[in-house]
């Protein structure tokens, strides 16, 4: 009984000693590197369907929602249909990408864009569309409906942007101040 019980304490405490020293390495990690960088990766989009939409919105200051989305691979030339938003306190733009109809290989995208004091009801509306459609209609189509519905300028076809900053990082520079940036990635 004896040794059954000094081997078990034995045990426990190397198994304590382990977990100390795996803990004090992690703070050591942590300490070299005290500002984490965002980093995420979408699926490619599905240009057949849209079971699978996704919403991401990043506040901050210009810099701050530019560096977030430099590390954040969303597969655009892969899309059919995205949208992104960028709203402040007072002033809302937003612009959808459709995959140009003649685009050979996803290299352009159709673009209508829309300035306005609040993109909150159309952010709200988008959601709910998700929502409702369940993925059983193509979920682009039906937001682009209700950004049409708001009379954008249509900006005509531009070369497929291939990254998230590329796409909005220009828009994104225009503002000095603290902003909300949502992208939907629809199909």
């Amino acid at each position: 009984m004896t040794m059954k019980w000094l081997a078990s304490r034995l045990f426990l405490v190397c198994g304590l000693v382990i977990v100390a020293i795996a803990a004090v390495g992690a703070q050591q990690q942590n300490n070299k590197d005290p500002k984490s960088t965002f980093s995420a990766d979408s699926r490619a989009g599905c240009r057949k369907a849209s079971w699978e939409p996704e919403v991401f919105s990043f506040y901050g200051d210009p810099d701050a929602v530019s560096a977030k989305l430099k590390n954040f691979e969303m597969n655009l030339p892969d899309r059919r249909v995205f949208l992104f938003m960028i709203e402040t306190t007072n002033a809302a733009q937003l612009s959808l990408f459709e995959l140009a109809k003649e685009s050979k290989g996803g290299d352009t995208f159709h673009v209508w864009s829309w300035k306005g004091q609040s993109a909150s009801d159309l952010r709200e509306k988008a959601t709910d569309t998700i929502l409702a459609n369940r993925g059983v209609l193509c979920v682009g189509e039906q937001i682009k409906s209700l950004v049409k519905g708001l009379n954008p300028d249509d900006k005509g076809e531009i070369p497929a942007p291939r990254t998230a900053l590329a796409a909005f990082g220009h828009e994104i520079n225009g503002y000095h101040e603290y902003i909300r940036l949502t992208v939907f990635l629809l199909c």
